[in-house]
């Protein structure tokens, strides 16, 4: 099957194929960065190693399109979103990811756009 790239998306019955496999457009986080240095940026804060979950620890601040993120060595990185919306999608994100509510399977980026597949760790009741 040939790689699929953001901008060809193939959408079946509601499953989105990207990369040789299937994932659910629920399972499928994409935010869209202000270019694609802070992409990149965000894509090695939001990757992980077999050891950690994730290196972040929080979100300290929101402001505009710009959101600040705190790493477990308590150091605050900015990253640049395209637009308030996409800011506020990702604190969402990543309040998740730190309550546990959340797992990120893999992370990739192409340009300014980052996708994150995760996997929701709390059953639906």
């Amino acid at each position: 099957m040939p790689r699929i790239g953001f901008q060809n998306f193939c959408i079946r019955n509601k499953i989105l194929l990207y990369s040789e496999c299937e994932i659910t457009l629920k399972d499928l986080a994409i935010f869209e960065c202000l270019d694609s240095y802070e992409s990149e940026k965000l894509e090695s804060m939001l990757s992980h190693t077999l050891e950690e979950l994730t290196f972040v620890v929080g979100i300290v601040k929101v402001i505009d399109n710009e959101i600040v993120i705190m790493l477990k060595d308590r150091s605050c990185h900015s990253v640049i979103m395209r637009d308030i919306e996409n800011a506020k999608n990702l604190k969402t994100f990543v309040n998740d990811l730190v309550f546990k509510k959340k797992s990120i399977i893999s992370v990739s980026r192409k340009r300014n756009l980052l996708q994150a597949s995760f996997m929701n760790n709390l059953t639906e009741e």
